[in-house]
């Protein structure tokens, strides 16, 4: 993967802008949404489309044409290992793989770059949607 290029870079870019947003998509019940019939109108199965005309846009004016947390785990499924695997380093210093950085495979590194330039745009983002929000009261 080319330095935050190509359809991976883009994937992963959104999956981080969705996961910092906080956005409250990211707290659906995916049973309360079954029981509700609401993964219908959502598009939550797995190669499923939802209801036309369905949209969610998230708090960062992000558009999903299905459910956040089902486009997560089936279209973006790659990227949040990545994004799985660049937390665990984060948090515990664990790489993918043993060894140093050399002996990482190169999407993974490659993706650190991504995250970290996501992570700091998206939060710029909210910050200033925050801003926002107070000078209008």
């Amino acid at each position: 993967m080319a330095r935050g290029g190509g359809r991976r870079g883009k994937r992963l870019k959104r999956l981080v802008r969705l996961r910092e947003s906080g956005d409250q998509a990211l707290t659906w019940d995916c049973g309360a949404c079954r029981k509700e019939g609401l993964d219908v109108v959502r598009g939550c199965g797995p190669n499923t489309t939802a209801e036309p005309g369905y949209s969610h846009v998230t708090v960062l004016g992000q558009v999903f044409e299905r459910c956040p947390k089902a486009w997560a785990r089936d279209d973006a499924h790659a990227e949040a290992e990545l994004l799985r695997q660049a937390d665990a380093l984060e948090r515990w210093g664990v790489l993918p793989v043993a060894g140093g950085l050399d002996d990482q495979p190169a999407a993974f590194v490659d993706a650190l770059d991504v995250i970290a330039d996501a992570q700091t745009q998206a939060r710029l983002a909210l910050q200033r949607a925050q801003e926002a929000r107070s000078r209008r009261g």
